[in-house]
């Protein structure tokens, strides 16, 4: 007997973090209003018990078809944890501060790209996951999604703006003067994770992307090992996977982790108290042995 993450509609596949997420906006979109009712309704919508089998099927074919999609993922977290915490765009100053700027443009442009670069190279060879093979190769990958935001000839630095934001799901209303670049840039962060899961709930993007942030509990701890967590001198990719983890705080009685993300927690439980108030029972054993035996 073994507990389990499925949404009800779901008939086979094993849950994820993506069906965390899914059962807490689903719970928001039907009037859970607040951290606790979230929780409260995503954790009758996703706990599910039954053997092994019940869990992850007894077709064997699919895992190693899904094998090497998991291997270049890795790749992905690689990227992700090691850029997590730059700081590109000087985004703690407002929307009208940052237009009053001008557009480089030609060899000065250029110039301003290749020097970019420099610093995510660096960036990623300094705190990167040691595991990574190819700095420049990931470098050029991180610079190729920059590069989709290079401006038109003739663009002002607001249009810039607007048109990088509403790409990611922003509304132009929503792109005031007064606003922190840092805001809109978290705000376009979970309007990415909710296009992501808005075809498992089977509504369009338009249609959840209002949803408020503050009352979903896997974003909220997300946001506070962000904000409270330890900067680690390396970034492992391993970290991300630990991030996701700790998304099962509200639905569990106890969560096992390693010492780098207890101590995470235990500064959040010091610093958070609406998250604090979800989090279980953190552990941590040298061995399985230890998920056996009482605290």
């Amino acid at each position: 007997m073994v507990a389990f993450l499925r949404l009800p509609w779901e008939h086979q596949q094993i849950g994820s973090i993506i069906d965390i997420l899914a059962a807490e906006v689903h719970a928001a979109l039907n009037g859970a209003v607040d951290l606790p009712s979230v929780r409260d309704n995503a954790r009758h919508m996703l706990l599910k018990t039954g053997s092994g089998r019940d869990a992850i099927g007894d077709e064997g074919w699919v895992w190693e078809v899904v094998r090497p999609q998991f291997i270049q993922g890795r790749e992905t977290d690689k990227l992700v944890m090691a850029t997590s915490r730059m700081n590109l765009f000087d985004s703690d100053r407002t929307i009208g501060e940052i237009a009053r700027g001008g557009i480089r443009e030609g060899r000065e442009l250029q110039l301003q790209f290749e020097k970019l670069r420099d610093q995510i190279q660096n960036q990623i060879t300094a705190h990167g996951d040691k595991r990574i093979t190819d700095f420049t190769a990931m470098t050029a990958d991180f610079m190729s999604r920059i590069e989709h935001f290079r401006p038109e000839p003739g663009m002002n630095v607001r249009e810039l703006i607007d048109m990088t934001l509403t790409s990611r799901g922003i509304d132009r209303d929503e792109i005031r003067d007064d606003s922190l670049l840092s805001d809109l840039e978290e705000l376009a962060h979970f309007r990415a994770k909710l296009r992501v899961i808005a075809d498992s709930l089977d509504k369009d993007f338009n249609e959840i992307k209002y949803v408020d942030r503050q009352s979903i509990p896997c974003w909220q701890i997300e946001r506070s090992f962000e904000q409270f967590g330890q900067d680690r001198q390396r970034r492992a990719a391993s970290d991300l996977n630990d991030r996701n983890l700790a998304t099962l705080a509200p639905y569990v009685d106890e969560l096992f982790v390693d010492r780098r993300t207890a101590e995470d927690f235990k500064r959040i439980l010091h610093r958070n108290e609406p998250v604090s108030n979800l989090i279980c029972t953190i552990r941590t054993s040298a061995n399985f042995e230890g998920l056996a035996i009482e605290p």
